[in-house]
């Protein structure tokens, strides 16, 4: 199926999104001032934490792939494709959704959604604290007041009313790009927010914020973007990043998770999911 691709305009966001936008940068205390906008090609993005964009394994873009390939329930669509991913990828802890073996004590006794990287500011702790305040708005914004009990957007499990929430998200996001394109904006989040990661082997950009946008502009058949730039993170002064100052992560498991990212490789909690959309049915609930 062949999309005619809107322009990147630059005007105000949809009402839902900038809301959203807004209430998610003032819980953590984000900056409108320091990055620069650069513009960034999909291919070389990376969202979800793990996900690299244009290829379909992203599963929002996967999602949106299947409602442009079902445009007569495009959020049915939507919806099955998502609880085919959260019942496939359901890590148990920090490390096993790192894939790091001989992880810290603090990557292995807490939740999934307590999950850091080496160059995050944030420790697990204060992931834990930070998104068990902040997704409950986010939730409520997509129709639903549920708190982190029921599972965040990364990976599952995740409860019906969840589900439901990110099926609401990603369909939102599908309808107004379908019909407006991207339009982003000067403002605060007005565009997708990243750093960038560095090694001898090349380089890519890491989402920070954007999750949604990002890979459903991607099944759009987006080639490039504008991106905020927030820091570049060189694996050349990897000890110098703020976790693994910490102690959280050495430099030899922050250069293999960054090295792992650069080269597009999952972790192998996704592999349940990868061999379902190997399968050719990506409908298919998985057992």
């Amino acid at each position: 199926m062949t999309v005619a691709l809107p322009a990147v305009r630059e005007l105000g966001l949809h009402s839902l999104f900038l809301k959203a936008a807004r209430a998610v940068a003032r819980r953590l205390g984000r900056s409108q001032h320091s990055y620069t906008l650069q513009e960034r090609q999909i291919r070389d993005a990376i969202g979800q934490h793990h996900f690299p964009l244009g290829i379909g394994v992203h599963p929002h873009e996967r999602a949106a792939r299947e409602a442009l390939a079902n445009p007569s329930d495009p959020v049915g669509a939507i919806r099955e494709t998502l609880r085919a991913y959260y019942s496939c990828v359901q890590p148990k802890t920090p490390a096993e959704w790192l894939d790091l073996p001989d992880a810290h004590p603090d990557l292995v006794n807490n939740p999934s959604y307590a999950a850091t990287f080496p160059w995050h500011a944030n420790s697990p702790s204060k992931w834990i604290e930070v998104r068990s305040k902040g997704i409950p708005g986010e939730n409520k914004l997509a129709g639903d007041e549920i708190s982190i009990e029921h599972g965040w957007n990364a990976c599952g499990p995740v409860s019906e009313r969840k589900l439901e929430v990110e099926t609401t998200r990603v369909a939102r996001l599908y309808h107004s790009i379908r019909e407006a394109g991207f339009i982003r904006h000067d403002g605060k989040d007005g565009d997708i927010d990243a750093v960038i990661l560095r090694t001898p082997n090349g380089e890519r950009w890491w989402i920070n914020f954007g999750h949604h946008r990002a890979p459903v502009l991607a099944a759009f058949g987006y080639e490039t973007l504008p991106v905020r730039v927030r820091k570049v993170f060189d694996i050349a002064d990897v000890g110098n990043w703020p976790q693994v100052k910490s102690g959280l992560f050495t430099p030899e498991q922050a250069t293999l998770i960054t090295e792992r990212l650069i080269a597009g490789r999952l972790p192998s909690v996704t592999k349940p999911w990868t061999d379902l959309l190997e399968s050719g049915d990506p409908l298919r609930l998985a057992s």
